[in-house]
């Protein structure tokens, strides 16, 4: 094959079509994750902010209608597409949203976590050691009533929703390489012919 000008310019054409499309592939898909990822961590972060901040007005009111929260949850949930993990202030459970398959004895004592203990919010992209299996973005604020730490709240975000638009991202350069490897040999094929 390398003995004609055919399969040498065919060989050239070729690798660099494939080693440019395998580096572009790859740099634009951690660009990608990484738009995306810190995008959903933002949009977590305002989320949590007012769910935090909605959170300590129920706590003015006197008495926490535990019903009622979970129903605001629900609604919020289904709105935002997350999931959410209500503690008190000693990092038990206090409200788990239905698609989190947890035990209510759970005490969130992690490392992690220390920060929403002094008042700070917290970010993780990488989930919460030894509570969940899979992957997920996690941001946790304080509740605070009349500035006393009453709860804390988590909102939790798969990561598969981005694997899945990686995936079809790959799956699209990889059909883009596939043509262009097509368009390749045809000019190769005819340019080797003159």
């Amino acid at each position: 094959m390398f003995r004609t000008i055919f399969g040498k310019q065919l060989t050239l054409y070729l690798s660099v079509l494939i080693i440019s499309f395998f580096v572009l592939g790859t740099v634009l898909s951690q660009v990608i994750r990484q738009y995306l990822t810190e995008q959903r961590i933002e949009f977590l972060r305002d989320a949590g902010g007012k769910v935090s901040e909605e959170l300590g007005r129920w706590y003015d009111y006197g008495t926490v209608d535990a019903q009622q929260l979970v129903n605001q949850y629900k609604n919020i949930q289904q709105y935002l597409s997350i999931s959410e993990i209500v503690l008190n202030t000693d990092m038990t459970i206090f409200i788990l949203s239905d698609d989190i398959t947890l035990d209510k004895s759970l005490v969130f004592n992690q490392t992690e976590l220390e920060p929403l203990r002094r008042g700070s919010p917290v970010v993780l992209k990488d989930g919460l050691s030894g509570v969940f299996s899979n992957q997920y973005l996690i941001v946790g604020y304080p509740v605070r009533n009349n500035g006393n730490l009453v709860a804390f709240t988590l909102l939790i975000s798969s990561v598969a929703d981005l694997d899945k638009t990686i995936w079809g991202m790959y799956k699209d350069i990889g059909l883009c390489l596939l043509i262009a490897a097509a368009i390749g040999f045809i000019l190769t094929y005819v340019l080797s012919r003159n």
